[in-house]
């Protein structure tokens, strides 16, 4: 083995024992999102509302191990970040033959926010960066070898990512455009191995389509709905959104790599196309479609800063060998020292982001208000749990757990004393994997603790599904001397079972 895969594999031992004990000091509470796919392991199905099952899958195999605890949940999260950190360093290790550049790209790729905080969060990103990275390491594999198993291998890491989070969908695309512009590999477009890599992919897909057909094709709706199909193509333009997105972009990976990121992705294509060198039109093609969708999207509505992560990782790799290769070497005295300061600055910046994130103190030191404060959502849920299980411990019988947020009823589920199964009630909210499971009508005449974010006003429909409610108790959480959020806790006597319905239904 080379120095620097050892050098690599010790890196990634420390980076890792760090990440858990991170996790294991409590310092950050479960993300909402996190608790909600918590939720699903606890239930394993098929398929669920607004995404496949992989993520499920893997926080029930690792809390089988340790139980439902913060570290255990996040687990797989951090077991991930270090298998993509691999793949990646193999990818550009077998594109450039280059050891020490696959070594420095694999460590930058922890400098940058987005990627940290997928390394200690578990949501659905995890997993889809791992195998859109494994499938594209895959491909490279096949086409630079001639194997054709490696193209039946990467089409079950576009059945695993396409389980994961149906963004994995781009990248054939990518893949196919690629194979399109090169004319060295466009001969595998009169092959069969790449259609039966697509064709293994999409047979996964077969219990997720199963499942929906069973449920009214509710993800369907749900990802049109997300993507907002029903305002049409008269939708009117939006710079706002499209500067939010740009603006949001810079933040998750530090606004000068950001900037880098996309003009090596231009040099890549001109350099692909004039010297007809595939390795770079594959890292071009690996990010533009992607970044191009959630562009136009972005033109639409707002696009969540997350949603085109899996794109920088071609956009990484070309930053990192086109400074190393062809920008550095042609510099001269003076710029070479300002491209020097330029990159070093770069480096802290982005370094710096991401230690700001492990800080869970800084920002309300800073003053930030907790709408700026990144890490607000991850505070206070052990307090609303603790709460609200001291005031179930007061009524007469055990009560359900409800809220109208998937959000609130997640947390309660995991932070309540004993974990009870928790209800979301739907008032006119879109529709989530509560409204799926629909156990409701089945709590006919038990007692509920219902929890609401903000306001001490019981909504009317459902006060009047209850025989009565008390006036709502708050629980407010504070960090650092600042109010992060007021939640309001009702007890609520005699559910009747019927099911506050919201006048239209969204998805």
């Amino acid at each position: 083995m080379t120095r620097e895969r050892w050098q690599l594999l010790g890196f990634l031992s420390a980076v890792t024992v760090f990440r858990l004990w991170y996790i294991q000091q409590g310092f950050l509470e479960l993300a909402p999102d996190e608790a909600h796919y918590w939720e699903w392991s606890r239930r394993l199905d098929w398929s669920y509302y607004s995404k496949g099952p992989f993520v499920a899958y893997l926080i029930a195999a690792s809390t089988a191990l340790g139980g439902s605890t913060e570290l255990f949940v996040r687990l797989p999260a951090v077991v991930l970040s270090a298998g993509t950190t691999l793949v990646v360093f193999r990818l550009l290790e077998d594109l450039f033959a280059d050891g020490r550049l696959a070594l420095a790209a694999a460590i930058l790729l922890h400098t940058i926010p987005l990627f940290a905080v997928g390394s200690v969060l578990m949501t659905i990103d995890p997993p889809l960066v791992f195998f859109w990275t494994l499938m594209l390491w895959l491909v490279s594999r096949a086409l630079l070898e001639g194997r054709k198993v490696c193209w039946y291998a990467a089409g079950v890491a576009l059945g695993c990512g396409l389980l994961s989070k149906y963004a994995m969908a781009f990248l054939p695309l990518s893949l196919f455009l690629y194979l399109a512009t090169s004319a060295r590999h466009r001969k595998w477009l009169r092959q069969k191995e790449p259609y039966l890599m697509l064709l293994i992919g999409l047979a996964c897909l077969i219990p997720v389509i199963v499942w929906n057909a069973q449920h009214g094709g509710v993800s369907l709706k749900h990802v049109m709905g997300q993507a907002e199909v029903q305002q049409g193509l008269q939708a009117p333009l939006s710079l706002t959104t499209l500067g939010e997105f740009f603006g949001s972009q810079a933040l998750i990976l530090s606004p000068l790599l950001f900037g880098w990121m996309l003009i090596a992705m231009a040099l890549s294509l001109r350099v692909g196309v004039r010297e007809r060198d595939d390795r770079w039109l594959l890292l071009f093609w690996g990010w533009a479609p992607t970044f191009a969708i959630f562009l136009l999207l972005s033109l639409r509505q707002k696009v969540q800063a997350n949603w085109a992560a899996p794109a920088y990782v071609t956009a990484l790799l070309a930053a990192v060998v086109y400074f190393a290769q062809r920008w550095w070497p042609a510099c001269t005295a003076w710029p070479r020292r300002i491209t020097a300061v330029a990159g070093g600055v770069a480096l802290v910046v982005a370094l710096g982001m991401t230690l700001a994130l492990h800080d869970p103190t800084l920002f309300a030191r800073w003053g930030l208000p907790p709408e700026a404060d990144p890490t607000s959502r991850l505070k206070g849920w052990r307090t609303l749990g603790a709460a609200v299980g001291a005031l179930a411990a007061q009524m007469p019988s055990p009560p359900f757990l409800l809220s109208d947020r998937y959000q609130i009823s997640s947390e309660l589920a995991f932070y309540t004393p004993g974990q009870p199964q928790s209800y979301s009630v739907n008032l006119g909210r879109r529709q989530n994997q509560y409204d799926v499971w629909d156990g409701l009508p089945a709590l006919a005449g038990r007692d509920a603790v219902y929890v609401q974010l903000e306001t001490p006003d019981l909504p009317p429909p459902l006060q009047m599904a209850f025989e009565a409610c008390t006036q709502g108790v708050p629980v407010i959480i504070r960090d650092a001397g600042r109010e992060l959020r007021r939640f309001y806790l009702f007890q609520c006597t005699r559910f009747s079972g019927v099911v506050p319905q919201p006048i239209q239904l969204r998805y």
